[in-house]
């Protein structure tokens, strides 16, 4: 073998290396996520169960596209168990503090925040899936009822299949 064959071989060998630490990522890492955030569990929850940092998580989402889609159907399933905990909540209104709900889905999930309005509406309105309803404390159980199921309606026409999967695979962990 001549040097220059032995150069192009190291060369090659070089290219393999991989740089730093390999990457404990598994594809169970995809199933623990859904099955947790189809519990409700917000990332930093699942951050905890798979035993990352929070910089690793999200270097997953932008450097793996599975993970990132897998993660991006997640966030529907979390929003679901929490949006079934409000249903829950309007039917057995002394078993969810509505006020502390709403507050915290806001928090939450950016679809429940509430849009910019004048500062007398603000006190008194939620937005749900981008539709604002004021005077939410005049609306009786039924309107408000109504509304949470408007907003369930509008994500099952997002998207039909995964959210009827998911409703489904609430209904067998019931």
């Amino acid at each position: 073998m001549t040097v220059e064959d032995k150069s192009e071989a190291l060369e090659g060998q070089l290219i393999k290396k991989q740089v730093g630490r390999p990457s404990c990522f598994t594809e169970d890492m995809i199933k623990t996520m859904l099955d947790a955030k189809d519990q409700g569990a917000s990332d930093t929850q699942v951050m905890k169960m798979l035993g990352v940092c929070r910089d690793t998580f999200y270097r997953w989402l932008r450097e793996n596209p599975e993970f990132k889609e897998a993660h991006n159907y997640a966030k529907i399933a979390e929003e679901v168990h929490w949006d079934r905990v409000g249903e829950f909540g309007i039917m057995n209104p002394k078993a969810v503090n509505g006020p502390l709900y709403v507050s915290y889905m806001k928090k939450r999930f950016k679809s429940w925040r509430e849009s910019v309005a004048p500062e007398s509406a603000q006190q008194n309105s939620i937005n749900i899936q981008n539709m604002t309803v004021n005077n939410v404390a005049s609306l009786s159980t039924e309107e408000l009822e109504k509304q949470v199921h408007a907003r369930l309606e509008a994500l099952k026409a997002a998207n039909p299949d995964l959210l009827e999967k998911l409703m489904h695979k609430n209904d067998e962990n019931a």
